[in-house]
């Protein structure tokens, strides 16, 4: 069956059965899904966002403005589009962007299940990372990091950020330079880089802009 007619009949099917969550995970434009903020944690110069619906949770990222703050306080209703890949947030008539996706083998199961993968089980690209900013959890690696477009996010810019948690593989990072970086359909993580014999995951991927870190304090 053609590409396009079947994802159009996919989307009838999800619209009849109202399955509206299902609907927003294949992608398509238009699509909208209802969550619940979980979280929303100050995570350097962004927030790290957990939502939540009736059948899947998601991590995303975004800016740390006024309308975000007041948009995803824990419980608050909010809608997904997926306008900008994945995302923007909407209450009301206010609008907050998603610049970063986090807990990448969700996302990789929602596209996976969408049939967007091809046979090769592991693919990577060459990258150079530098390491901007640091907290007590992860190494805040900038780079190109142009495999993330195999969770369906686009950034919009070639400069995103990996998070990368302080484990003994990533702390072995810290001086940044080239690295590869591989995406596996299977197995966590879903994204990594490999430093000797070990694996560095990257917990998410977000969109940075010139200057975001310059005089971001240090975490107490």
């Amino acid at each position: 069956m053609h590409r396009g007619l079947r994802g159009l009949l996919l989307l009838l099917v999800l619209v009849a059965c109202g399955c509206s969550t299902l609907f927003w995970e294949t992608g398509l434009p238009g699509a909208r899904a209802e969550f619940t903020v979980q979280s929303a944690l100050a995570r350097g110069p962004w927030l790290d966002v957990t939502v939540r619906s009736e059948v899947i949770t998601r991590r995303f990222f975004t800016p740390r403005s006024d309308a975000c703050l007041a948009m995803l306080r824990s419980e608050n209703s909010v809608t997904l589009g997926t306008a900008a890949g994945w995302g923007p947030f909407r209450s009301g008539d206010q609008e907050c962007p998603v610049v970063g996706i986090g807990n990448l083998e969700d996302f990789r199961k929602s596209r996976s299940q969408g049939g967007g993968y091809g046979q090769s089980p592991i693919r990577r690209s060459n990258d150079r990372i530098e390491i901007v900013y640091r907290d007590e959890s992860y190494l805040y690696a900038r780079g190109g990091f142009s495999i993330a477009a195999m969770f369906g996010w686009a950034p919009g810019t070639d400069q995103v950020v990996g998070l990368l948690p302080r484990t003994d593989a990533c702390l072995r990072l810290d001086a940044g330079g080239p690295v590869s970086v591989v995406f596996r359909q299977a197995g966590e993580p879903a994204l990594g880089i490999p430093i000797g014999d070990g694996l560095c995951p990257v917990d998410a991927v977000i969109a940075t802009t010139p200057g975001q870190f310059e005089g971001l304090a240090p975490p107490p």
